[in-house]
């Protein structure tokens, strides 16, 4: 059995697999995207924005609330965008191969957003997805990507913690690729948790500042005189830019 029959498989139902682990109300993660992703978004609610990998349909669904009328989601998982249909995300479509897609849209987008896509990607393949990210971009668009961070203390859980993760990235990494695809001045930002109850998140935010002291100093100790992490959040964000004509 090749390794693309395998893959084909994995992705297949993954929508079931996802259900268990994801709320099944879209909104529920409504306040997380308004704190890290929505500054990063066009202001034009008219704005052709891409939700490449858009999963169970949560972004979509986001976006929807949110106002954005020329809003489109594809994904490699079948089961997924069934789910998708069934939320009312008509914007939904299922494609057998992402970059094709992308290359048959050249500069029609002002925002690609990929969120919690990357990690599922084949080494060899995320160059070249990304170079057709950018040309699929407009002119002075941008691309947001959100990864698992392999340097938070629990990087390597989150590695291996679904079994079609290819790898992980911290923020060189993510910088490299970026650059690596021609987007200018990549930007790597941490992930920020929205809290219900503000003085929990105050204590939450306190504890955290200890452990990612803590997780600097080992850094520091295994590798003194390094480049050595700065970012030690569960996810991370990598924004790039399409150059202007």
């Amino acid at each position: 059995m090749s390794d693309q029959h395998v893959r084909s498989q994995l992705f297949e139902d993954y929508a079931q697999h996802c259900s268990r682990f994801n709320p099944a109300t879209p909104s529920l993660v409504f306040p997380d995207y308004d704190l890290n992703i929505q500054p990063l978004l066009p202001t034009d609610r008219s704005a052709a924005i891409l939700d490449f990998g858009c999963g169970m349909g949560h972004f979509l669904a986001y976006l929807q609330a949110r106002g954005y009328q020329t809003v489109t989601g594809i994904d490699v998982s079948r089961s997924q965008i069934e789910h998708c249909h069934s939320l009312g995300l008509a914007q939904a479509q299922h494609v057998e191969d992402s970059i094709a897609f992308l290359q048959a849209h050249p500069g029609q987008f002002r925002a690609i957003v990929a969120l919690d896509v990357m990690e599922h990607v084949p080494k060899s393949s995320i160059i070249p997805i990304l170079q057709a990210v950018y040309a699929a971009l407009q002119p002075g668009g941008s691309f947001i990507m959100r990864v698992p961070n392999i340097a938070a203390a629990i990087g390597p859980w989150t590695r291996y913690m679904d079994f079609t993760h290819e790898l992980s990235f911290d923020q060189r990494s993510l910088h490299q690729i970026l650059a690596m695809a021609h987007f200018t001045d990549p930007k790597i930002y941490p992930n920020r948790t929205y809290y219900r109850r503000r003085w929990l998140g105050v204590g939450f935010e306190i504890v955290r500042s200890w452990l990612y002291l803590l997780l600097k100093g080992i850094y520091f100790l295994q590798s003194p005189g390094s480049d050595n992490p700065s970012i030690f959040t569960i996810f991370i964000y990598g924004v790039g830019r399409k150059a202007l004509d």
